[in-house]
């Protein structure tokens, strides 16, 4: 199951992905918008320990940044040095796998 989810993801993180409706996203963007949406809920966290902020104001704080997350992704899109698309998804899998064993062994 891992192995289909990372193979999947850093598909998408490479190249260029056309929508149903025809639009085109850039890969980098889809991998830029990721990280962000990815660094939201560690500052939620934080801002929730730190300030003791409710959940509920929290949330109307950060749910404007998902989608934030998501437009400036395609503004400022993440590309791998290598001009190879299957080195760029390669080394995308080895990324997102380092993160699952990063994530699976945190406390959360």
């Amino acid at each position: 199951m891992i192995v289909a989810f990372t193979d999947l993801t850093a598909g998408a993180f490479v190249g260029c992905v056309i929508l149903e409706n025809g639009d085109s996203v850039l890969g980098g963007g889809i991998a830029s918008s990721s990280l962000m949406y990815l660094l939201l809920p560690i500052m939620m966290g934080v801002l929730i320990r730190k300030t003791g902020i409710s959940e509920n104001k929290s949330l109307i704080i950060f749910l404007p940044l998902v989608g934030l997350s998501i437009y400036l992704g395609q503004i400022f899109p993440i590309y791998l040095p290598f001009d190879d698309i299957a080195t760029q998804q390669k080394t995308w899998g080895i990324i997102i796998l380092v993160y699952c064993v990063i994530a699976a062994l945190l406390p959360m």
